[in-house]
């Protein structure tokens, strides 16, 4: 006999005189007291089952293994007398076939606690962010592997996003600081050495620590130089040196001292040899 012609005295005579004894109505009310919160849906062989069938209101337009809930709150119908007592002759069908459901009956467990706290939360959601957020993800249909992915590639390069605002943005960047960010983001990426996961990601972190590498020599010692490349302090140099000899050919008295004029000129190659 199949389970799909199982009625409720079919699972009755099946049972033991013992068994018989423990379906009492006290055995029944103390068995809905301590697995009231066991199951939070039915298996497909329990829908298969007509009697169960004819207490559960279907939608008629769809598949057997779809039953609707006709409440229009979410799950309220978990709290009803009579759904209960349906969960109570599916958990007779779970005895008569044996131990080896346990699984299934701790794997319905977590579903319905997982179900509870997303009525809690859909309750408190009054903007239906929840609900959204769901749907997109639902779209997405990402993988556990690819959710990680995700994850650490934004990680990876939250720094690079900040470093690329202060460079980008009403900061003036000068050599000094750009040597002190790149120090920061290459320290952030030997954290992040060691606690990738995903092959793409190390993949993309290793690319990035090589290009470092070949561009960069040494980064944090370069930062407490001087904060001008050497082209602009030569330039600056020159500037100094043009602009103090023009002032002293205005004045006269400082012309006849060729000596002071000497001196200067002197000084301002001095300053284009370092």
């Amino acid at each position: 006999m199949s389970l799909r012609n199982f009625t409720d005295e079919d699972l009755y005579n099946e049972r033991s005189n013992s068994d018989k004894k423990k379906a009492s109505s006290l055995d029944k009310e103390l068995h809905l007291s301590s697995n009231r919160e066991l199951y939070s849906s039915l298996n497909e062989p329990f829908l298969d089952n007509e009697a169960l069938l004819n207490n559960i209101p279907l939608n008629k337009e769809s598949s057997a293994q779809t039953w609707i809930i006709d409440n229009m709150q979410p799950f309220n119908v978990l709290k009803n007398d009579w759904f209960h007592d349906l969960l109570y002759e599916a958990e007779l069908q779970y005895r008569f076939l044996g131990e080896d459901t346990f699984k299934q009956k701790i794997t319905l467990l977590f579903l319905y606690e997982a179900i509870k706290r997303l009525q809690e939360d859909l309750a408190k959601d009054k903007e239906k962010n929840i609900r959204n957020n769901t749907k997109i993800l639902e779209n997405l249909l990402l993988n556990e592997e690819e959710l990680t992915g995700i994850q650490e590639l934004v990680d990876l390069l939250g720094p690079f996003v900040h470093v690329t605002t202060i460079i980008g943005g009403d900061y003036y960047p000068t050599f000094s600081m750009m040597l002190l960010l790149i120090k920061r983001l290459q320290e952030h990426l030997f954290r992040k050495e060691t606690t990738l996961k995903h092959s793409i990601i190390r993949d993309v972190h290793d690319k990035i620590e090589l290009s470092f590498r070949n561009r960069w020599d040494e980064p944090e010692r370069r930062h407490n130089r001087r904060p001008k490349a050497p082209e602009m302090i030569l330039l600056k140099a020159q500037r100094i040196k043009n602009d103090t000899i023009e002032d002293l050919g205005t004045r006269d008295d400082t012309i006849k001292d060729q000596n002071i004029r000497n001196n200067i000129q002197n000084t301002g190659s001095n300053i284009i040899e370092d």
